[in-house]
């Protein structure tokens, strides 16, 4: 799993880089933060396999999810549906039977041993992604 998400984050790294390089300052910070989130998530998962098992359940929460969004909001065949209802099914008893829970980027930090990175530069870098009327401003100023 951590080689994984040593690929994505390697991917993000390089991102970060090229939108720099153009100017593109917000998309930049956005891709830093995704960097920031994987690390957090390689550096959990690689302290202990609960942790691992944590971060797949959470997974498999977030996939049940998305699977009831496209069940209410997908233009979906007679037979896409029918799939989906049997995949929800699995995956609903999965997530029952083995009590998944959400967890928060904040647990995972704690989990990594690094607090600070959620607390300071992954907070301040959500700000690209979710821009405040302040930062759209300073931004169209620019």
């Amino acid at each position: 799993m951590v080689a994984s998400l040593f690929g994505r984050a390697l991917s993000a790294y390089e991102s970060v880089f090229l939108l720099a390089s153009r100017g593109m300052n917000l998309d930049s910070e956005a891709s830093l933060r995704t960097l920031v989130e994987t690390t957090l998530y390689a550096l959990a998962v690689d302290k202990s396999d609960e942790n691992a098992s944590k971060v797949v359940g959470a997974a498999e929460i977030e996939r049940l999810k998305h699977i009831r969004r496209l069940q209410k909001y997908g233009s979906l065949s007679e037979e896409d549906r029918k799939s989906l209802a049997s995949l929800e099914g699995i995956v609903a008893a999965d997530v029952v039977a083995k009590k998944y829970k959400n967890i928060q980027l904040s647990e995972v930090a704690d989990w990594a041993g690094e607090p600070w990175l959620y607390a300071l530069p992954y907070s301040k870098l959500c700000m690209s992604t979710h821009p405040s009327a302040r930062r759209l401003g300073d931004a169209l100023y620019q």
